[in-house]
């Protein structure tokens, strides 16, 4: 996760910063929310960021888990320097999403879309798996089974 951590932040830094956004407000993603590959690029510029970290996850992944909360920890930190988290879920239906959030104690609060399609089209094989994607939607960086004590 500090290779995660660094890569946002580098890329961060190496852009000219832009007037500090208005606060957004909670997005209004319902959990599990399915997200279709069409839609994948609106959503990124949707968040406002400059850059986004997606977590791709599985509900029945402890590492998983564990990696949520400590990105919930980097959250804001990261969106003061336009970085925003997406959650994709590779499960088979959108209660895998839901379940997954419960297992969390609803403390997720980036939003977490179900879209398998997303983990076959990058080959995912195992979870988790983190992504940094620009607001254009071009990948920048991926890191396979995070070690998730490296946040």
């Amino acid at each position: 996760m500090k290779r995660l951590a660094l890569a946002a932040l580098a890329l961060a830094a190496g852009c000219e910063r832009p007037p500090e956004p208005p606060p957004r407000p909670p997005a209004g993603v319902s959990p599990g929310m399915a997200l279709q590959e069409p839609d994948f690029q609106r959503t990124l510029k949707a968040t406002g960021a400059r850059f986004v970290v997606i977590s791709v996850f599985a509900a029945d992944c402890g590492p998983c888990l564990t990696e949520s909360l400590q990105l919930m920890g980097r959250r804001e930190d990261w969106r003061k320097q336009g970085v925003e988290i997406l959650g994709l879920g590779m499960g088979r239906s959108p209660d895998d999403v839901r379940r997954f959030l419960k297992q969390t104690g609803d403390r997720v609060a980036f939003p977490l879309y179900f879209a398998p399609w997303f983990a076959e089209r990058q080959e995912v094989e195992g979870t988790p798996t983190l992504f940094i994607y620009s607001a254009a939607g071009e990948r920048l960086f991926r890191a396979d089974g995070m070690d998730s004590g490296d946040l």
